[in-house]
């Protein structure tokens, strides 16, 4: 007999929680070659927003210095245009609530 009730979201997010270091590094590359269209990088980091907010703390303390690098490296595109700016801000906000 199956369960219907499915998994909670409190067991997906520390599920997805496990595979993050992997996925940061590879938002980590994407992010700091230039090659990568500025599209990209802005799916990028919304879906690092939305990451952010859906793991929350417990899940993110493992991984919390990796999330930083990913938000510096955010901040620093500004210097390359301006549309960086709100995106950026988000993922500070994201990471200041969901960690303190």
């Amino acid at each position: 007999k199956k369960d219907k009730k499915g998994l909670t979201l409190p067991a997906v997010a520390q599920y997805v929680a496990q595979g993050l270091m992997a996925v940061l590094s590879s938002f980590t590359t994407s992010l700091s070659h230039k090659e990568t269209p500025h599209e990209s990088k802005f799916q990028i980091l919304n879906s690092l927003n939305d990451l952010i907010s859906f793991l929350g703390h417990d899940n993110l303390v493992s991984s919390k210095y990796a999330i930083l690098e990913c938000i510096k490296l955010a901040t620093s595109l500004i210097k390359d245009s301006a549309e960086f700016e709100a995106v950026a801000i988000n993922l500070w906000n994201s990471f200041i609530h969901s960690v303190s």
